[in-house]
């Protein structure tokens, strides 16, 4: 509600005066529709004797406006605010204290109508009277500056909601009473603001803001509690952090249906958000479920409030019935939510355009593509009418609009609508100033039209601009991952920090100015476009200036998340005779088999789609983990799957080059680079047995590319026969589980709270197993960090450019494993008492700030594959960080490592490397051994053997 500082007139009738009382102490944000049942009859009371009773008659009106905006009679809000303003006009109460909160409830209706010139006025009004009367530090101003915010937030002006919710904010925190909900909210809409003008970091810290006074103020049940912890959900969604976010909006889904279960439009919103996540993190199937329940809420629902947000099950829903081939119920789903919007927006709308060419493509993939191109095509007129041309919504719709040309017309035609949007969708993806949630949020969208143009440029006989695209539609994960790792590192340096908060500052604004212009220009409000244009220019400038600075002290910054394509002739120049390039590219309707040569690139096209991609990668994955947790000693492993994902990425007539290039380099994204493909299965397999399966390890080394930039060298022995050796680990930790550790069966893994990071299990064979690398590596110029010593302060205390050689064998931890942990990370000893840069954890960004010239790190710890957190891009996270910190190959594994097999396989590769094979061979021939050595358990199950891959740029 408004201040509860400005009193009722003294001569009202005790009994309305009363009764007005009871109701504006009460929370607006809890139980509103009782409560609007209950102003409505004290405006009827009031009204019996409008003349004596103009004040609290006025004032009741104002109460039932603010009340009713989430309530069945929203419709109502406009005539009841405009009621109170005219009766307190009418009746000579504009010099009372209560006259600026009627204006200012006014305002806020009007602006939620779309009244905006009536809006300014009375808000200006209500602030210069809250100003004057109580202060500019005080709770009445601070409600008027906030309804000030919600008039610039309506129309676009986001830089200027963000500055005055944030005022209203620290004004209210300052001048409420501890448990006001109106600080809460304001807290709340101000995390809001900052988000809409890309300050995400200072947005989720806002919404813990909001957290914290809700937890400390709030009852258990309030409303205000939910919508807190849903606001740290979305904020740690929108930074891809989504371990930590699915507990917390399951938590709020939980806390709607206890408290609020009549609330069927907050139910809806959140259960749609919870889909999006699960479907975010590859689990589409649970996530319609959530999605259908979402729709039928929102239909129950009787406000109306955001119609796209009503539609959004329904759209999330098609979608992923299109990313798994189910055309006829993608092309139903996305018809019904055209129909709703159409209903509720009408024709002409750029989301609903946007639908119209989803639904276009689906009917093009299905085989009606004279369809899909006759409704598309007044959609895309649309969007070229009412978005800028380098606005991405628009950008990704030429993209759609390209595939339908080609379906229906020709490839050529395709190919000439998609080259100009995907260069420009290319210009953002590699420029630094794309914000992390844009990242999030339009990264599989990046590279599904990265694959398209592969794809048309492969059906025109563009193989070099395919080469391009194939790059870009896969460097769409790393990006996501390394642009925040590159900024965590440069942090180390004070100036350098001090320079990229300067440049983010500034890349910030120039993103809140972008949406004001685009708000602008749809309002075809011309002299705001150009005072806006100068803004823009003069921020650009400053960027540039900033962005110079910084790629003089600190280059990695851009390189880092942003790695240029290599083009298709330089890569081949590299290539040896022997060595082929595999880099399948799944894309909506089928998969493009690609494969390189240093003389030539063969392509052909599979019929496996993305989804059954991704379902072969679960199929797999599912087996390692049934085996990893069986005590059978020939546990089952999927061959089929295994067998399936060959052949969709090697058909011929790429498996007939395959079999005279020996050296396989691989590179890929997504759901096949979750699988190692030294287990991939490459012939018919006679029965079950594990021991005869053509595994891909039996006729190929296998060398990981995580990006098709200039490679290290990959001569035998390089510098490793002199190396330097340093070996750290063994961190002194817990006691191993006695009946595990005598089998040495104790798995290096994490999954647990900060809290009992002392109480991770030893790792009995770590300290023998870098005793034996270095022995491996001639035994001299050895440095071991183990036990105590395996600390950060330790390593960081070492000239670690030096080593040659650098071995990990400890925990591996990936981020959101435990409360706070947000990226990957090493476990290393603990110290007493934590700080700064030692506090147990060896993170991914704390990685890229070191200063390695290491032609070799070895991750014997498990998921050192892995991104930034659970069901984040591989080869993200650690490996990068590794890569970008200064080592030149790098040996991680994709799942927990077993302590005796991680042992076996890291020492006997690097033995061999040290007899001069090359690195890929050398780890080919210790799987082999293992694989063979039936005195080893479950030796020729690929959960044992086949975690470790070989990574090198």
């Amino acid at each position: 509600m408004p201040p509860k500082s400005a009193p009722l007139n003294v001569n009202a009738p005790t009994s309305l005066k009363a009764r007005f009382d009871a109701l504006y102490a009460m929370d607006k944000y809890k139980d509103a529709v009782p409560m609007a049942a209950r102003w409505k009859a004290l405006i009827d009371d009031a009204s019996v004797d409008p003349v004596a009773n103009a004040e609290v008659l006025s004032r009741a009106y104002t109460g039932y406006a603010w009340v009713i905006s989430d309530t069945p009679q929203a419709d109502q809000m406009a005539p009841a605010a405009t009621k109170a303003e005219k009766i307190a006009r009418d009746s000579g109460l504009t010099d009372r204290d209560f006259y600026y909160e009627t204006l200012a409830v006014l305002s806020a209706v009007e602006t939620a109508t779309g009244a905006f010139d009536a809006s300014a006025a009375h808000v200006r009004q209500a602030v210069t009277l809250a100003t004057q009367k109580f202060g500019v530090v005080s709770r009445e101003a601070a409600f008027a500056e906030g309804t000030l915010g919600f008039l610039d937030l309506a129309q676009g002006r986001y830089i200027d909601a963000e500055r005055h919710y944030g005022h209203a904010a620290d004004v209210s925190l300052q001048c409420s009473a501890p448990d006001d909900g109106f600080t809460g909210a304001m807290i709340d809409t101000h995390a809001v603001t900052l988000d809409s003008i890309s300050r995400f970091e200072e947005s989720l810290a806002e919404h813990n803001r909001s957290l914290e006074w809700a937890t400390a103020h709030a009852s258990p049940d309030s409303p205000a509690l939910t919508a807190a912890l849903g606001g740290v959900s979305a904020g740690l969604s929108r930074l891809n952090r989504l371990t930590e976010a699915e507990p917390i909006l399951r938590e709020v889904i939980d806390r709607q249906r206890r408290y609020e279960p009549e609330n069927y439009w907050y139910r809806a919103a959140y259960l749609s958000n919870y889909g999006d996540l699960l479907n975010r993190t590859g689990r589409s199937e649970e996530a319609e479920a959530f999605w259908t329940q979402a729709s039928a809420f929102f239909a129950k629902a009787k406000t109306r409030q955001d119609p796209w947000l009503a539609a959004q099950p329904l759209y999330f829903s098609a979608g992923a019935a299109r990313m798994r081939g189910d055309y006829p119920a993608a092309i139903a789903r996305y018809a019904a939510t055209e129909a709703q919007l159409t209903a509720n927006v009408g024709p002409g709308n750029v989301r609903l355009a946007g639908v119209i060419i989803e639904h276009g493509v689906a009917l093009a993939a299905s085989g009606k593509a004279v369809d899909g191109e006759e409704i598309a095509t007044p959609a895309i007129a649309i969007l070229r009418a009412k978005l800028d041309a380098q606005d991405i919504r628009r950008l990704i719709a030429e993209v759609l609009y390209a595939r339908i040309i080609a379906a229906t017309r020709t490839a050529d035609a395709g190919y000439a609508l998609i080259v100009a949007p995907a260069k420009a969708l290319e210009a953002k993806l590699l420029d630094a100033a794309l914000s992390r949630a844009d990242l999030v949020k339009y990264a599989p969208t990046f590279a599904a039209a990265f694959a398209t143009l592969a794809d048309l440029s492969l059906k025109t006989g563009h193989p070099s601009e395919a080469f391009h695209a194939l790059q870009l539609a896969n460097l769409t994960d790393i990006v996501l991952v390394n642009s925040e790792v590159a900024a965590r590192s440069a942090a180390t340096n004070p100036r350098t920090a001090a320079l990229i908060r300067s440049l983010q500052d500034h890349i910030r604004l120039r993103q809140g100015l972008d949406k004001e212009r685009s708000f602008a220009a749809s309002a075809r409000k011309s002299d705001d476009i150009a005072r806006l244009d100068v803004q823009i220019a003069a921020v650009d400038a400053q960027i540039v200036r900033e962005g110079a600075e910084i790629d003089r002290v600190f280059p990695a910054y851009r390189t880092i998340g942003r790695p240029t394509p290599v083009s298709l002739a330089s890569f081949q120049a590299r290539l040896h005779p022997g060595e082929i390039l595999l880099a399948p590219l799944p894309v909506e309707d089928g998969t493009l088999a690609i494969a390189v040569t240093h003389d030539r690139l063969i392509w052909t096209r599979t019929a496996a789609t993305r989804a059954q991609i991704g379902q072969w990668a679960k199929r797999i994955r599912f087996s390692i983990d049934a085996a990893r947790a069986s005590s059978d000693t020939a546990p089952p492993f999927d061959i089929a799957a295994a067998s399936a994902l060959y052949r969709a990425i090697a058909p011929r007539p790429i498996s007939a080059v395959l079999r005279t290039h020996k050296q396989l380099l691989y590179y890929s994204s997504g759901a096949l680079a979750a699988v190692p493909p030294t287990l991939l299965v490459t012939a018919a397999t006679r029965g079950t047995s594990l021991v005869d399966t053509a595994w891909l390890v039996r006729t190929h080394s296998v060398t990981v590319l995580p990006s098709l930039l200039a490679r290290a060298d990959p001569a035998p022995g390089g510098r490793t026969t002199t190396a330097r050796f340093l070996g750290v680990g063994a961190p002194d930790l817990g006691p191993a589980p006695i009946e595990i550790a005598a089998r040495g069966a104790t798995f290096r893994t994490g999954g647990i709270d900060v809290k009992a990071l002392q109480a991770l299990p030893s790792l009995p064979h770590a300290q023998s197993e870098l005793r034996a690398i270095g022995l491996a590596l001639g035994g001299r110029n050895d440095r071991l960090l183990v036990a105590q010593q395996a600390t950060e302060a330790e390593l960081r205390a070492l000239p670690l450019e030096r080593y040659g050689v650098i071995a990990f064998a400890t925990h591996g931890l990936v981020g959101g494993d435990f409360a706070g942990l947000s990226e990957p990370a090493l476990v290393m000893t603990p110290p007493t008492v934590a700080k700064d840069g030692d506090d147990g954890l060896l993170t991914a960004s704390e990685v890229a700030g070191l200063k390695l010239d290491a032609d070799w790190v070895i991750l014997s710890a498990c998921n050192s594959a892995s991104g930034i957190g659970t069901g984040g891009p591989a080869y993200g996270g650690l490996a990068s960080a590794f890569l970008h910190a200064g080592a030149r190959a790098l040996l991680v594994s994709h799942w927990p490592v077993r302590d005796d097999a991680a042992a076996r396989i890291t020492v006997e590769t690097v033995r061999r490397t040290r007899m001069g094979e090359p690195r890929a061979v050398a780890l080919r021939h210790a799987i082999l051994a293992l694989m063979a050595d039936r005195r080893v358990p479950q030796s020729a199950n690929p959960a044992i053997w086949a975690p470790f891959v070989l990574i090198q740029q």
